[in-house]
């Protein structure tokens, strides 16, 4: 890359080569990095250049005493590199000569870095620990503003602003949270009006193209019966099973389900329509559409669009990973994403598009049944739970010290505990204690032992660690065994139907499947991938800048 007065060297480069529309990163993947030899190497050839550096970097944990920041982007640099690249310091020096060559444990970080790990403390001269190494604190660089980068979508936006990214869901936070901030659409399903919707946050008014399209579907007139897609001989799953949601106008959860007569009987058309099939034929269409009237991939400029098919989700929750309902669901769900890819490769070509296909996550089996086989699993009901811990307090301290519980994080009434003069770490460790005598429970960590790092944990633990943030999360969190499904409270509809949030593998274990131009056909990977490494992969693929907090 060339700049006004900068030459960048680099295993990728930043655009289409020359003459070239098309960025070929697929030619670029067995290039080796830049290496250290090869600066020097250029540095005893380059007579001209007033400045030669070397940069490398890598995603680490940095730590100060009892703070933690995931992810934190460490730069490793040569003297000159700040004759390359403008650094402003707010606090601090720059690294002397003499610290580079000897390479010295000496580092500059950031103003995110300094936030989550100092607070509002001075950082200079201050310790950081970055993979095991200590590192001497000698600057922090100025505060530039909130990161625009929330994902791989708005960081294609900030580098080609001419690209266009498309997000359309059943739920509003699935068509959101892929689409990113900078969306050029942004479309869900409403509840109330039975249309496809945006934010004024993206637009002002919906495009002509989609209010057409809200007018072509109405669920309280046009939702069909929901039948069996293929023959009865051929699903594994029976169809009568004591474990699912009864829809409201339905006695039972079998099939055929006429949603036309359940309407009349008081079920809501637009709650029936985000629990049909029909809800991913509608998506489909709604994602060819958007294909057309964007006209999405007909520029040098690489577009992006995203489909969130919501409704094994809804569909999963009422009637189970073991029910034929979801066994015919996912038969449709398949000719729906038969549809899709088809209609890319007649638009593009099969090296027209990459395309990605995975989940968010899975699904507990229903407890009841594997309480009912006499397997591992069953209920664990919070609201019982909790009492049981605001009497363990009352008992211990007089007081009531629990503040509320979300998603298995406990909060502790920081207040009252400083009101009335107890060290807040007994009280914690007291409630670890309390909850490690619950049979349902797996794990208890504390904040301090998830931010400190001085408790060993196993597996799960460690996920816990990697997800604890700071500002959001519990003084304590808890894992439940394997089987086993919170609920509020112990009552009949508790025990059909299911969920998911666990660590455990039929939780987290979804397929990732990729397809389209450089993807080598066949190739498998067995080794452990998380979706995380979803949103990098895509920057290399689109060149793009990383994200996350850097020093």
């Amino acid at each position: 890359m060339i700049g006004s007065d900068v030459m960048f060297i680099k295993k990728w480069p930043m655009g289409p080569e020359d003459g070239k529309e098309e960025y070929e990163w697929w030619k670029f993947m067995s290039r080796r990095e830049p290496s250290l030899k090869d600066m020097h190497a250029l540095e005893s050839r380059l007579n001209l250049a007033q400045a030669v550096a070397y940069e490398c970097g890598t995603g680490q944990t940095a730590k100060h005493e009892n703070n933690y920041l995931e992810g934190a982007w460490v730069n490793g640099v040569t003297f000159q590199y700040n004759q390359t690249v403008a650094l402003k310091l707010e606090q601090g020096r720059y690294f002397t000569e003499q610290e580079c060559e000897a390479g010295r444990a000496v580092c500059i970080i950031g103003n995110t870095v300094a936030e989550q790990l100092f607070g509002n403390n001075s950082v200079l001269e201050q310790e950081i620990t970055v993979a095991g190494l200590k590192l001497k604190v000698i600057g922090k660089l100025k505060k530039e503003g909130a990161s625009l980068f929330g994902n791989g979508q708005d960081q294609l936006k900030m580098a080609s602003p001419k690209s266009k990214v498309i997000s359309v869901s059943i739920k509003d936070r699935s068509a959101i949270l892929p689409g990113g901030h900078l969306s050029d659409g942004t479309y869900w399903f409403d509840y109330n009006t039975g249309d496809f919707i945006t934010s004024t946050f993206y637009m002002q008014q919906l495009p002509d193209w989609v209010q057409r399209f809200n007018a072509k579907f109405d669920p309280a007139k046009d939702l069909k019966t929901w039948k069996l897609l293929l023959p009865e001989s051929t699903y594994q799953l029976a169809d009568q099973s004591n474990y699912e949601v009864v829809l409201t106008g339905k006695t039972s959860a079998t099939f055929p389900y006429d949603f036309q007569d359940m309407i009349s009987k008081g079920a809501l058309a637009n709650n029936l329509f985000t629990i049909s099939p029909q809800a991913n034929e509608v998506l489909t269409e709604l994602a060819i559409t958007a294909l057309e009237q964007e006209n999405l991939g007909q520029d040098q400029y690489t577009d992006f669009l995203c489909v969130s098919y919501s409704t094994p989700d809804i569909a999963g929750h009422a009637f189970g990973p073991y029910s034929r309902e979801m066994e015919d669901m996912y038969a449709r769900l398949d000719r729906e994403l038969q549809r899709l890819f088809s209609s890319l490769e007649t638009r593009y070509g099969k090296d027209g598009f990459v395309l990605f296909l995975t989940a968010d996550h899975a699904v507990v089996p229903v407890p009841q049944m594997l309480i009912e086989k006499k397997m591992p699993g069953g209920y664990f009901f919070m609201e019982s739970h909790l009492q049981v811990l605001r009497d363990d307090f009352i008992m211990k301290y007089n007081a009531d010290l629990l503040e509320y519980e979300i998603n298995q994080n406990i909060y502790l009434n920081l207040k009252r505990i400083d009101s009335l003069k107890l060290d807040v770490q007994e009280v914690v460790a007291f409630a670890a204690n309390e909850l490690r005598k619950w049979p349902e429970v797996k794990t208890v960590l504390t904040k301090q032992e998830l931010l400190s790092g001085a408790a060993k944990t196993d597996f799960w633990g460690e996920m816990l660690r990697n997800g604890y943030d700071l500002q959001r999360s519990g003084e304590l969190i808890f894992l439940l065994q394997p089987g086993y499904l919170a609920k509020e409270h112990d009552e009949p509809k508790a025990h059909h139907g299911t969920s998911h949030g666990s660590a455990f593998n039929y939780d987290t274990h979804v397929p990732l499947l990729w397809y389209g131009k450089g993807i080598e056909p066949g190739l498998q990977i067995f080794d452990p991938i998380q979706i995380t490494d979803i949103a990098p992969t895509l920057i290399h693929l689109l060149n793009l800048q990383r994200s996350g907090s850097r020093f």
